[in-house]
């Protein structure tokens, strides 16, 4: 029952300084504001009254190139009382490195993700140069996805789709071709966990889309969706914005927030 959903944030790390600048990632579509922020790596956890599902799986001990101040995500989780190895649902909103490449720390669970982002990471985008090597598949991806093809407790979503009776997903594409936004319902509202649809809380407000993108009408349309989706922009959660933290949800950690 929503009433006995808990929905928490975590914080696995954050960039180095000027890290946008650095790699040559906008924030913000065709701007230069904002790129002066560190991004923060989160992943999302929902604590029902029978079962936990995870939201992406973090950065795990071995991929922490490039970020500082870590803390791996099976630590995170057991200090709001969930052992990894025991979670059967993770949600992977999309395959970005650092969404995805924690899966082996869930050995027990059964992982949800659209056909089409699947498909298309592993297959077309291996067979282009550039993107092989230079944008979304570096070595690194290519081996992890290798690996969580393997696994045989994948389950292929096509869309929008229940995974629980208060878990949705919701397709928006966009910044890659099958990105999924997760909605959750709890006693505070509909909270919406956007992922990389939204960076930060300006994009979801302007309906600005980020720099990175697959395909730009389509993330336009992404965050018009997920605004729809939720009863408050508060409860709209951006994937990577330092604003998380500046008060606005209560703290168990200063690396964990309850949202609802």
């Amino acid at each position: 029952m929503p009433d006995k959903t808990s929905v928490y944030i975590l914080k696995v790390g954050e960039s180095p300084p000027n890290w946008y600048h650095r790699i040559g990632l906008q924030p913000l579509y065709r701007s230069d504001e904002e790129r002066d922020k560190p991004i923060f790596y989160h992943f999302w956890c929902i604590k029902g009254a029978k079962e936990v599902v995870v939201i992406d799986t973090g950065i795990p001990p071995d991929q922490t190139n490039n970020v500082e101040n870590y803390e791996s995500p099976v630590s995170l989780l057991a200090q709001i009382g969930v052992d990894a190895k025991k979670v059967e649902k993770v949600i992977i909103t999309h395959l970005h490195s650092n969404h995805f490449s924690g899966f082996y720390l869930f050995d027990n669970a059964d992982f949800y993700i659209q056909e089409n982002e699947f498909r298309s990471q592993a297959k077309h985008n291996a067979e282009k140069k550039f993107l092989r090597e230079k944008a979304l598949l570096p070595p690194q991806l290519q081996e992890d996805l290798k690996d969580l093809s393997c696994v045989q407790r994948i389950h292929y979503v096509n869309g929008d789709e229940k995974i629980t009776n208060d878990i949705n997903v919701h397709l928006v594409g966009g910044h890659t071709p099958g990105l999924q936004a997760v909605s959750v319902e709890s006693a505070s509202g509909t909270v919406v966990m956007c992922s990389d649809i939204a960076y930060l809380y300006r994009n979801i407000v302007e309906e600005t889309p980020v720099g990175s993108f697959w395909n730009l009408q389509q993330a336009c349309e992404g965050l018009q969706k997920v605004k729809q989706i939720a009863r408050s922009e508060r409860l709209l959660l951006p994937s990577h914005d330092p604003l998380i933290w500046d008060g606005r949800y209560p703290l168990l950690t200063p690396r964990i927030a309850k949202i609802a």
